[in-house]
């Protein structure tokens, strides 16, 4: 049975808690919900309590057929108190991914009651997204891989409205709605001739980019990490790189350094002497540079945080603009798509470089755990995962290498 009590507020506001039992909590004890009900100024006492009862009533009646009365929250609303929480606990670029995100979501979902989408409207915008010319940047229609990212925020909004009791079930939990599944695409790397062009092309190329581009082909680092690098984490003596840092684009920030986003990442590396030699032969190079530019190289430098607060730090880093400033990721891929075009290369991406160098270890018979740790990846299954297509290719080369062993033994 359901039960009120009256509120009065400091402006003298009258309002009415109504209680009812709702079944039980998780561990075994009555479970609570209420509502708030507020009469209109031009009600009798008379009418507010038959209004009231036929409040109580109802809101029992949709406890009992699985629907909270008291859940007017719209959408735009609750995926935005969402995505605050969230805030402090993820990277700037996700925390940006996932804005626009709900941006989208808002444009269909943004002034509906949470409690009122449904499984069938989800999969309907779902499918929407899949037509051509949704895509604004590229007039086709939204890969399967963004869709599925889509997917996965939003459920877990409409998990959190579970667990807030603003709805019974999340729809995208029923079995009429099917969610999008990502076909894996094939990891993009060099080949052996493919590396033998590149580095013979590097070499009438700008020493800035020879050396950046032989050092994520010789170390395996996220661009991000490269960007990042400064002199003082290059040990010349003995061919070891620090990675304790990272450099980011965010749009509505800037330029951003922080630390890499799991603890693997902060890791050292050993390189050959032949990125070494590369590396002695930029810095010769940019200091000389620094010299003619005098004033006009900046030797300190401005940059954010991950939570967007602006530090100065003296300017070390190895990889910059002209005048000293931090790079822009996205300069990397635009120089190697035009190398790329100029000279037909095999199409590939700063990762592809870093898929390369990978490829080239575990093919080389380097244990999985190392060039786990080389990568920065949180454990070994990881990198499995990713790599796996390498160890179904060389299958025949476990079946020879044990013939092989074993008949040295006989012998």
């Amino acid at each position: 049975m359901a039960t009120y009590q009256k509120r009065i507020n400091k402006n003298g506001e009258i309002s009415y808690r109504i209680r009812a039992v709702n079944g039980k909590n998780k561990s075994g004890n009555s479970k609570q919900e209420s509502i708030t009900w507020k009469p209109t100024n031009d009600m009798t006492p008379k009418q507010i309590e038959k209004e009231l009862q036929k409040v109580m009533i109802k809101f029992e009646e949709d406890l009992k057929n699985g629907t909270n009365i008291d859940n007017n929250i719209v959408f735009k609303d609750y995926a935005k108190t969402w995505l605050e929480n969230r805030k402090h606990k993820i990277a700037p670029s996700t925390f940006r991914d996932y804005s626009n995100t709900i941006n989208k979501f808002n444009t269909e979902f943004g002034y509906l009651k949470i409690k009122d989408i449904t499984s069938y409207a989800i999969s309907k915008y779902f499918n929407s997204l899949r037509q051509m010319g949704i895509n604004k940047n590229t007039g086709g229609r939204l890969s399967e891989k963004t869709i599925s990212n889509m997917y996965m925020v939003l459920k877990d909004i409409f998990d959190c409205a579970v667990d807030d009791d603003l709805i019974r079930k999340n729809p995208l939990k029923e079995k009429s709605f099917v969610p999008p599944k990502v076909i894996k695409k094939e990891i993009s790397f060099l080949e052996e001739e493919d590396i033998k062009k590149l580095l013979d092309i590097l070499d009438n190329e700008e020493i800035k980019w020879k050396t950046l581009i032989t050092l994520l082909l010789y170390s395996g680092l996220r661009r991000g990490e490269a960007l990042a690098l400064e002199w003082s984490d290059i040990d010349f003596n003995t061919g070891t790189i620090k990675i304790n840092k990272i450099i980011q684009y965010i749009e509505e920030i800037g330029i951003i350094e922080k630390l890499p986003k799991t603890k693997t990442s902060i890791r050292t590396i050993n390189v050959p002497k032949e990125c070494l030699n590369t590396l002695m032969e930029y810095k010769y190079w940019q200091d000389d540079e620094k010299s003619k530019l005098k004033d006009l190289w900046n030797n300190t430098i401005i940059l954010k945080s991950a939570d967007n607060k602006e530090f100065t730090k003296k300017n070390n880093k190895i990889f910059t603009q002209w005048n000293g400033n931090p790079m822009f990721p996205d300069s990397i891929n635009n120089y190697i798509k035009k190398l790329c075009i100029k000279h037909k290369l095999k199409k590939f991406t700063p990762h592809s470089l870093r898929h390369t160098y990978t490829s080239i270890l575990l093919r080389a018979g380097l244990p999985v755990n190392l060039v786990s740790k080389m990568l920065g990846h949180n454990n070994s299954t990881t990198t499995l995962n990713i790599y796996a297509h390498i160890f179904k290719d060389d299958k025949s080369l476990a079946s020879n290498t044990i013939s092989s062993e074993i008949n040295k033994i006989l012998k």
